[in-house]
């Protein structure tokens, strides 16, 4: 689950590192990611990359800003304010140099489709958080962890909110009376 908590744990290694910061005091956040890692951001992060498609809605959403994004295929896909922001690749074959060369102090993956990068990301000192989104859940689970990480709590909940609504309002119109549908193929 990607929860967020406050605190820390047993230090790991560079990357996943819990627990106290070097100098020995507390950490801005410990976000456990969809693949089950701890990571912790020592401090807030100022340049965030963001490699999934899914995922620049969340940031929008809460108002932040980002330093890289994938390359989009669809020209309406991208929030307007990320238009201008360095492409690096498109999701399934991101360009790592292009995207060092950001200097990003957190990198957020698409679990499923960038899991293979993280080491090397790590391995240049960079923060890694991997999400998976399938169901309206996950949506919200990480919808709150973009707005934990950027420091913008109340944005994430006010559009969890919205989101219920909108699914209640739906499920309210779905007619009552059950039909039956047959579907025959030739």
């Amino acid at each position: 689950l990607a929860a967020l908590v406050l605190g820390g744990c047993t230090p790991k290694n560079a990357a996943t590192e819990a627990g106290k910061n070097k100098t020995g005091g507390s950490v801005y956040a410990t976000v456990e990611d969809d693949l089950g890692r701890k990571v912790v951001l020592e401090k807030k992060p100022e340049r965030i990359a963001v490699l999934g498609m899914s995922l620049l809605n969340f940031v929008d959403a809460v108002g932040g800003k980002i330093v890289a994004r994938p390359t989009d295929r669809l020209s309406n896909a991208v929030p307007q304010q990320f238009l201008a922001t360095p492409e690096v690749g498109t999701m399934n074959n991101i360009n790592l140099e292009a995207l060092i060369a950001q200097k990003p102090d957190l990198v957020i993956v698409n679990k499923t489709q960038q899991e293979k990068i993280i080491p090397v990301l790590e391995s240049n000192n960079i923060k890694v958080i991997a999400t998976g989104i399938k169901t309206v859940a996950d949506v919200e689970r990480n919808l709150k962890m973009i707005g934990q990480v950027y420091g913008q709590p109340q944005k994430d909940e006010d559009r969890v909110a919205a989101i219920e609504k909108e699914i209640k309002g739906i499920v309210s119109n779905v007619p009552k009376k059950k039909i039956k549908i047959v579907i025959l193929h030739a």
